[in-house]
């Protein structure tokens, strides 16, 4: 019987779920034995096309981090859908916005004089802020939070709100 395959996607977050689980350590070689990693890009050299190239429903569970900020983030949430019999929304960002969320206080203008501009230790002369929309060879990359009318960025997607049945229960994930 082969092995169950698994994929490890990491969109906005901390980077903390990945860190959790790479502290594991040589406990992931035994899980290795087991399990078919198929994408983990912070470990292991995967490719997006890797994954496109995979059949629909050919991964068994895909534990999927981070909030949903950009088009990126949205395109690979979607795919991963598509590609695995289960989605786990894992960790806070996920499941709630987590530190991406904490946009969610302030304007996106607010944010980016602040990190860009006043901070201490920011080097910054031009004053140049990032830009909402850049071209990439792949196409355009976006960021996905707007603003209201009052100025506040509106929440970034989570997994959860883009796919309501993703979140799984820790007893439901207990053999």
């Amino acid at each position: 019987m082969a092995n169950p395959k698994a994929a490890f996607c990491w969109a906005s977050s901390c980077g903390g779920c990945e860190i959790a689980i790479l502290e594991l350590g040589k406990s992931l070689v035994d899980v290795s034995k087991k399990v078919d990693i198929v994408f983990w890009p912070v470990a292991l050299d995967f490719k997006y096309s890797d994954v496109e190239a995979m059949p629909d429903k050919s991964i068994d569970v895909c534990f999927f981090n981070g909030a949903i900020q950009t088009s990126e983030n949205e395109h690979m949430a979607k795919l991963f859908r598509q590609k695995s019999k289960t989605l786990i929304a894992f960790g806070a960002c996920a499941n709630g916005g987590g530190i991406p969320a904490l946009a969610n206080t302030t304007s996106k203008e607010q944010i980016f004089a602040r990190v860009y501009k006043e901070t201490p230790t920011t080097d910054n002369p031009k004053g140049t802020i990032p830009e909402t929309k850049v071209q990439v060879n792949e196409g355009e990359l976006t960021l996905l939070s707007s603003t209201t009318r009052s100025g506040r960025w509106i929440k970034p997607l989570t997994l959860t709100t883009m796919f309501p049945v993703a979140h799984l229960w820790e007893n439901k994930l207990r053999p």
